[in-house]
């Protein structure tokens, strides 16, 4: 498939890989279904050398969604991961994050009123 356009984007993703190699990221990537946030990830990052990992939350019970992330970690880096994962804690630092971050706030409101059952 040819990719066109998203410069912007593209570079933003690229600074983001770049700043990850000296302390740990975890980037959300949001927007309308069906606009190219997968392919846009996919372009930005999979240049065969650096792993990365994009993972879809459906709407799976809780223990699934980790068990299927913790694999997925462990398929990117060719290694498992120790320990559990635990969603509920996920979903409140990164709630702590949107608090700290006001400019994020949009993707907070339509994370507002989730319960882990809920991804």
């Amino acid at each position: 498939m040819r990719f066109f356009g998203r410069k912007t984007e593209t570079a933003e993703l690229l600074k983001i890989r770049e700043a990850s190699k000296r302390e740990a990221r975890m980037t959300v990537v949001t927007g309308r279904r069906r606009v190219g946030k997968t392919e846009l990830i996919r372009h930005a990052l999979d240049d065969g050398k650096t792993p990365f990992v994009y993972f879809l939350i459906t709407r799976a019970p809780q223990s699934a969604v980790c068990e299927n992330l913790q694999r997925e970690i462990a398929r990117a880096f060719g290694r498992p991961m120790p320990g559990r994962i635990d969603l509920a804690a996920l979903k409140a630092k990164t709630e702590a994050f949107y608090a700290k971050n006001p400019d994020m706030r949009n993707l907070a409101s339509d994370c507002k009123g989730l319960s882990p059952a809920d991804m």
